[in-house]
């Protein structure tokens, strides 16, 4: 049986070998079922924002570095008041997603004499895409705990900004040529979009939401037991 993340894989054209493509395409063909899950994704994805490119300057890479060394400190301090709702930190981590793509983008053009200096600047974006994706893990599963059952609007546009803050990572993660991550990421899509479609005290909701806890969760675990690796072994 042909699933969400297959279909997914399919429509981003990635993660798939020719003779999957060809069988994929063959049975929208012929599956009328297929065909009409394949469209309810299309259309999905189809309604999610697409993430805003921008390109940061030398003033915002610096505030950027600077709020993640006191996150750093402010980590090590107990929380003074409860998680806020995620507006604040979807800027944040838009910002740290198109800094760490620019970083990656600006050591790719380096010249060759400076391979040291080049290095150095892939260890630290490495190191930057680490601590924005723990970030990211935590604060998407402090938001999925408390997604609201009664306002169907509400829960699709958080959601939605999870997604795009998913997103964000995915094209930072291309950036830097590490594709099991990106495909990692982009598996995490289509439970996503089924719980934004689901009510949201219903059992598949309920189902979803556990499982997408558990693989953030899984996902934080590894990158802290690892981080001079980043993410290869996600």
């Amino acid at each position: 049986m042909i699933n969400d993340e297959q279909l997914l894989l399919y429509h981003y054209d990635d993660g798939l070998s020719a003779p999957e493509r060809a069988h994929i395409r063959a049975r929208l063909r012929t599956d009328a079922d297929l065909a009409a899950r394949y469209q309810r994704l299309r259309d999905q994805l189809s309604q999610l924002p697409a993430p805003t490119a921008a390109v940061p300057d030398a003033a915002a890479l610096a505030r950027w570095r600077a709020s993640l060394t006191r996150a750093d400190q402010a980590a090590a301090e107990p929380p003074s008041r409860p998680w806020w709702p995620m507006a604040l930190a979807g800027a944040a981590l838009m910002l740290l997603g198109v800094a760490v793509g620019t970083r990656l983008a600006e050591s790719d053009r380096m010249p060759s004499a400076a391979p040291q200096l080049a290095a150095a600047t892939a260890a630290e974006d490495g190191d930057a895409l680490t601590r924005g994706l723990s970030s990211h893990f935590g604060d998407a599963r402090l938001l999925l705990a408390d997604l609201p059952d009664e306002d169907p609007a509400q829960r699709q546009a958080l959601i939605a900004n999870i997604i795009e803050q998913n997103r964000l990572y995915q094209q930072a993660a291309q950036a830097q040529g590490d594709e099991r991550l990106v495909r990692v990421l982009r598996s995490l899509e289509p439970v996503l979009l089924g719980l934004a479609s689901e009510a949201g005290g219903s059992e598949d909701a309920r189902s979803a939401r556990a499982q997408l806890d558990f693989e953030f969760a899984v996902m934080q675990t590894k990158l802290s037991r690892s981080p001079s690796k980043t993410v290869q072994s996600l």
